[in-house]
């Protein structure tokens, strides 16, 4: 496996070159931002790239004795065969109790550690559990897809790659679409994408309905008008439309305009 982000954007390239890097001594990474930004996979990368061993803690409902017995078995284990230990801890933040005891138990076994704190949201008080001045602090935000869309392409080929086991060729004007979408589930939603794309070919008729404009916010009038980027998405959408043999009735019920909208915005578009 390559141990590598795929992307264009500034933020891939600084990724890498922390990955490039093994720190010379404990380090925490504080990896913040939303759901499905990659935090998690970062953390399992930076792990398989220098050879540990990560231990994940997920907040747990019933934080029992047997828990912490079989986590303190766990990191004694890793240390036991001479491996660094990497802690995962993932949305942890409200539990103070399980990550200080985690902790406690890496600084029982006297050896250098690697800890990735992961959280949707930064919080400074987490920091206090950690002794800042005897480690390395790498603080990392993981922007949402909707502020990287130089990423999606680069990222959706070599998911796709990795899933199908061949290439992928996305016409220009869905890469367009693409670019145009907003992304609120994220590297979630690249996933989903993939899976409904099994031909090794991604045109704007094979995009899913959610990745054009569903609705002109106001019906015709003489002020109405119709932004570059959306014009291109209703232009596609119309042919798609056109292309099912619809009536100009039944599209313009499809999409929620009235007669005299369709005819006008058919006119913009040149169909």
């Amino acid at each position: 496996m390559e141990c590598k982000i795929v992307g264009e954007s500034s933020f891939c390239h600084e990724l890498n070159s922390i990955l490039s890097q093994f720190p010379e001594r404990s380090t925490l990474f504080y990896l913040h931002g939303e759901k499905f930004t990659g935090k998690n996979y970062f953390a399992q990368l930076f792990c398989a790239k220098h050879g540990l061993v990560p231990i994940s803690i997920k907040p747990q409902s019933n934080l029992d004795d047997l828990y912490y017995r079989e986590l303190q078995e766990e990191i004694k284990r890793v240390f036991e065969k001479g491996t660094i230990v990497c802690l995962i801890l993932e949305d942890c933040d409200t539990q103070f109790k399980l990550v200080r005891d985690a902790l406690a138990m890496l600084r029982q076994q006297l050896t250098k550690s690697v800890v990735f704190n992961i959280s949707t949201q930064f919080r400074s008080d987490i920091l206090k559990l950690f002794d800042l001045n005897s480690i390395n602090y790498k603080e990392i935000h993981f922007p949402p897809l909707r502020d990287r869309k130089q990423d999606i392409v680069p990222l959706l080929e070599h998911l796709y790659q990795l899933n199908h086991k061949q290439s992928l060729q996305i016409q220009e004007e869905a890469k367009r679409a693409l670019m145009l979408y907003n992304w609120p589930d994220n590297i979630l939603e690249v996933n989903r994408l993939i899976l409904e794309h099994s031909q090794g070919v991604m045109t704007i008729y094979t995009l899913p309905e959610k990745f054009f404009i569903t609705k002109i916010e106001c019906d015709f009038s003489p002020s109405f008008t119709v932004s570059d980027t959306s014009l291109f998405l209703w232009q596609a959408r119309l042919k798609k439309l056109t292309r099912g043999g619809l009536s100009t009735e039944a599209i313009a019920q499809h999409l929620d305009l009235s007669p005299r909208a369709l005819r006008f915005l058919k006119i913009l578009t040149k169909l």
